[in-house]
């Protein structure tokens, strides 16, 4: 079992593309008998050099951050790009564990 963290840049779509921070997130990937799996978890928005304030948790439907909040389309973006970016982390383990698993004979 391999366990790591990753982060993931995001932006406002209203204030042009402004740096909202990151999103911080924990990956497992499990490895048994010529197979795997990965569990990606724990998404978590913290704040950059903006002005944008911190909604922490991305299960939250709405932001947080009390009564100075970057707003529900912002925090909306916040999670596509969050799903955009792990979507593509998932495309290039697979394809290296394609490629693995097509040079087996290496190991």
């Amino acid at each position: 079992m391999y366990v790591g963290k990753g982060i993931i840049d995001v932006t406002t779509s209203i204030i042009s593309n402004e740096n909202a921070g990151f999103v911080r997130f924990s990956i497992k990937i499990e490895v048994k008998d010529g197979k795997y799996r990965y569990t990606f978890t724990d998404f978590w928005h913290e704040p950059g050099s903006s002005v944008i304030v911190t909604p922490g948790d991305l299960k939250l439907a709405k932001p947080g951050g009390g009564l100075v909040t970057m707003g529900k389309k912002n925090w909306n973006g916040i999670k596509a790009q969050t799903n955009t970016a792990i979507l593509l982390l998932i495309e290039s383990l697979e394809s290296s564990m394609t490629s693995i698993e097509e040079h087996d004979e290496d190991w």
